[in-house]
């Protein structure tokens, strides 16, 4: 069975890495964007909070993704 839309389709994982080495592994959505993801694949609780290294970590992820 096909998904009615595509933003039902599953989203692929990614792995990035900040300035302090962590790594954080998340869904990027193309209709709802990142979804931070635990070592077992589940989403996290609790995502990122807006001053977290994530954001910068993602946001240089991003700028090499972006569409030309």
């Amino acid at each position: 069975m096909q998904p009615i839309c595509s933003c039902c389709q599953p989203a692929p994982e990614v792995t990035v890495t900040d300035d302090a080495g962590r790594r954080w592994t998340f869904e990027m959505h193309r209709m709802f964007g990142p979804l931070v993801l635990r070592a077992d694949g589940q989403p996290r609780e609790r995502q990122p909070g807006t001053r977290s290294a994530f954001w910068p970590a993602f946001e240089a992820w991003r700028a090499q993704h972006r569409p030309t």
